[in-house]
């Protein structure tokens, strides 16, 4: 505080001493004031924009040249007070006195001057967040430090422009920028700002994904910072780095970056970038060690609790609620998502506090607190359709969905439903194409490359053999040399050329599949969304006549068909409840968002519990069920899915077996895992059924012996459900002579 009293004080009395000293010599000439003028401008650039009391300089240089209408000191005095609000955040200030520097130097011709307020204008209106003005601006710097040929600033304009292209995820113009100011950097001597542009191009290759030209420019710009000594930038260049190996799946080599970057911010005390990396080092372990993780989100938090970046604490918090959320401890997850809330809340961040109602909707939903978790998503729902959030409008309608399905609000369901595989579809849809723009960005980039490459080759062709008839006249000796050189030259070419083909072959290849798979999967949702629109919409038409008859003829009919009219609501009800189930469990899995958790099971139970729930239907077809599973055989998988994949077999085999037919259930150890065997003597398969019986994609239904409808898709979600649960399942069948399914799953130790 006493150097900052002292320096301010230093700076009045300089500026007294100076009045004195001209006031002094006022009566010489215009070229004495002038020189003076320009020593002022000299010791206010010494001092620095942030020296305290610099400010009285200025508005004296200002004062000064003034008086004798100097318009370089009157332009100076406007961009020194433009750098100056610039500095103090003050950027409508800083764009004010910028303009007015460069309007008074416009009449005087171009000029470094000129070029740096330009620049300086461009990075306000950036601050400003009028993009378009910054660039114009910025373009107007580069042009006129061409004309003055000023190189240092040329270089600051083009990585500025280049910058802000970057902030615009236009990565194609950014390191066209970045390459320029590349090229006029290597020339200079400052090796800070290379080593700047370097670590940008790094940046633009790493966010097109192509790592291991990211990961070159990362370590130029590193080996550049560490030859000067600069290690405030070595840390963020060491994490980058740390994030390419993560990125692909070098966990461990990411580790090392991560720590050592960790050294390095904790010695240069940023508490920035001691937030940024403990932040990653805690997105590396959540996978890992939880502990680990959670430890270093708390480092993180602290750190950027610290200096008060509101950012840095939000995905800190975030960080620590999905480590507890994985733990399934939802009081503390609650806690940080709240926080996050009341953050976001005072930031005016939408899209975080849209978030945050997410995943409060989603903990209070687990601790079915229905009504406080169906108020939250509807939240996330408003806040998410203004900003056109589809990832929130998809998670918020699925869990509004299974909400109102548990409550029995079954319309709203249905609706919520459907609004879910809506976005569903276009987040799908919009992921493909990104996946396919992506190949076509490496495949266009390798092909550039080597265009690229070729066109070095045959340049270095040509001046070899200028170079080559040249040598001749000295002897056929240096020619044979020569020709021997430009030979293995070739061959090297040749074979970069070759592996680079063999490349873009194997992408082309990966585009076709990419684009087979997604064929597929439209036509199996094609299929899906033919079953809810004819499966489940004529089961609610029977209902509506069946219930109508029964409304309007009852006293006309007689006991028994009513009795008939009521057995067909209920056998319809069934099969829709079916259907409806098997298409919610499909579209969890599809989607990932199904819990798994794996205990271990007792087959025997298991098999009890789901035999109960059709002891109508046994009973009704008089059906024998020989259950010879032993009591003491468990399996470990998960319950609720296994569950799922019994019913659907079992009633499967009840379907599809005649009166008085029999069904057996047996079990059996192979290789370590329990094999489940469910055998019946109905009306078995013919080999095309039995051979498409586990496709999802290809949906078939057939009658059971009683005319029971089939929906398609239950053996097709048993097979994920078993394969989810390390397990396998295949059947064996014969038309006329029944099925025989096995399920083998991993017994319990």
């Amino acid at each position: 505080m006493q150097l900052v009293i002292s320096r301010f004080i230093y700076s009045i009395l300089s500026v007294i001493i100076f009045i004195l000293f001209v006031g002094c010599e006022s009566g010489d000439n215009d070229n004495k004031d002038k020189r003076g003028i320009e020593q002022l401008i000299s010791e206010i650039e010494t001092e620095g924009i942030d020296s305290p009391g610099i400010i009285i300089k200025i508005d004296y240089l200002l004062n000064l040249s003034s008086d004798i209408d100097y318009s370089p000191g009157i332009a100076k005095a406007y961009s020194l007070r433009g750098s100056y609000y610039f500095n103090k955040s003050d950027y409508k200030s800083a764009q004010k006195y910028f303009t007015l520097a460069i309007n008074r130097n416009e009449p005087i011709g171009h000029s470094k001057q000129s070029g740096e307020d330009y620049e300086n204008l461009g990075r306000t209106y950036n601050r400003l967040r009028n993009v378009d003005s910054a660039i114009i601006f910025l373009k107007k710097s580069v042009e006129i430090r061409t004309i003055v040929n000023d190189s240092t600033g040329l270089g600051s304009s083009l990585n500025n422009t280049g910058m802000i292209y970057w902030n615009l995820s236009q990565y194609d113009s950014a390191i066209f920028y970045f390459d320029r100011a590349l090229q006029i950097r290597k020339k200079l001597p400052n090796k800070e700002h290379l080593a700047s542009t370097t670590n940008n191009i790094g940046t633009v290759y790493y966010q097109w994904t192509i790592y291991d030209k990211a990961l070159e420019y990362y370590l130029q710009a590193l080996t550049l910072n560490r030859e000067i000594n600069n290690y405030a930038n070595v840390p963020v260049i060491l994490t980058n780095i740390g994030i390419i190996f993560k990125e692909t799946s070098q966990e461990e080599k990411a580790i090392e970056y991560f720590k050592e970057s960790l050294g390095y911010a904790i010695a240069s005390n940023d508490t920035q970038n001691i937030g940024y990396v403990y932040n990653s080092l805690a997105g590396t372990f959540i996978d890992k060690n939880r502990d680990s993780s959670i430890y270093y989100y708390n480092k993180s938090l602290e750190a950027y609790r610290a200096v008060g970046s509101s950012g840095g604490i939000i995905i800190s918090l975030k960080g620590l609620a999905e480590n507890y959320i994985r733990s399934n401890n939802l009081l503390e997850a609650r806690e940080y998502f709240n926080q996050i809330l009341d953050i976001a809340t005072k930031e005016k961040n939408r899209l975080r506090i849209a978030e945050a109602y997410k995943y409060l909707g989603e903990i209070n939903k687990k601790e079915n607190h229905l009504a406080l978790a169906k108020e939250y998503f509807e939240k996330c729902i408003r806040i998410s359709l203004e900003m056109n959030t589809i990832s929130f409008l998809r998670d918020s309608y699925k869990n509004l969905s299974e909400i109102y399905e548990v409550t029995g609000d079954v319309n709203k369901a249905l609706s919520s439903l459907k609004e879910y595989l809506y976005y569903k579809e276009k987040i799908d849809n919009e992921d493909s194409q990104r996946r396919i723009n992506d190949l076509k960005s490496r495949f266009e980039f390798e092909k550039y490359q080597r265009t690229i490459d070729a066109q070095k080759y045959e340049n270095q062709q040509q001046r070899i053999f200028l170079f080559a008839i040249a040598i001749v006249l000295c002897g056929a000796i240096i020619a044979a040399v020569i020709l021997l050189v430009m030979n293995n030259r070739r061959k090297k070419v040749n074979a970069l050329l070759l592996q680079k083909n063999e490349l873009i072959e194997g992408q082309s290849k990966e585009l076709e599949e990419k684009n087979k798979e997604l064929t597929e999967s439209n036509h199996a949702k094609e299929k899906l969304f033919s079953i809810i629109a004819h499966d489940l919409k004529n089961p609610f038409f029977a209902l509506l006549n069946f219930s109508l008859i029964i409304m309007e003829d009852y006293y006309e009919l007689s006991d028994t068909e009513r009795l008939e009219f009521i057995s067909n609501i209920r056998e319809t009800s069934i099969q829709t409840y079916e259907l409806l189930e098997n298409l919610l469990n499909l579209s969890a899995s599809r989607t990932g968002k199904i819990d798994f958790n794996p205990v271990e099971i007792k087959l025997k139970e298991l098999f009890d519990k789901v035999s109960s729930l059709y002891q109508n239907q046994i009973k009704e077809k008089e059906i024998r069920i020989e259950n010879f599973v032993d009591e003491n055989l468990s399996v470990f998988a998960d319950p609720k899915m296994l569950e799922v994949v019994f019913r659907n077999l079992l009633n499967n085999a009840i379907k599809y077996t005649n009166h008085n037919g029999t069904i057996e259930l047996n079990t059996e150890l192979s290789n370590g895992n329990v094999v489940t065997v469910i055998k019946d003597n109905g009306v078995g398969m013919d080999g095309n059924t039995r051979d498409n019986i586990f496709n999802i994609n290809v949906v078939t239904s057939t009658t059971g012996t009683k005319g029971e409808r089939g929906t398609g898709l239950g053996l097709g979600l048993c097979k994920e459900f078993i394969e989810k649960n390390n397990g396998s399942i295949y059947v064996e069948s014969e038309l006329n002579k029944g099925s025989i399914f096995y399920i083998s799953l991993p017994k319990a130790v």
